[in-house]
């Protein structure tokens, strides 16, 4: 007589294709979380430079006066000197802005 032998059948139970499908998943979204970590890592770049590059371009005075990066021209009453400043705020008091 011949013997048959069972045939055997392997379940998945159902928590496991929810995490086959979790990876799967993952794996096509991975790429869209790289692009948005680098996306993100771009804008606080480009914000940090925009704000160094403005704090560079003006200066604050002793009094508390913001002043901007510019050649201020001015012209002493009393002796009659021209001299180039490089912000408004470092012209002296009593010289004449020209």
């Amino acid at each position: 007589m011949d013997e048959q032998k069972p045939e055997i059948i392997y379940r998945t139970p159902a928590s496991d294709l929810q995490s086959i499908s979790h990876k799967s998943w993952f794996a096509r979204h991975l790429l869209a979380e790289i692009l948005g970590i680098v996306l993100a890592g771009a804008v606080l770049a480009a914000g940090y430079y925009f704000f160094i590059a403005k704090s560079n371009s003006e200066e604050t005075s002793n009094d508390g006066q913001v002043c901007i990066q510019v050649i201020a021209e001015a012209r002493n009453p009393q002796t009659g000197e021209i001299k180039q400043f490089p912000t408004p705020c470092d012209v002296p008091e009593g010289w004449v802005r020209e």
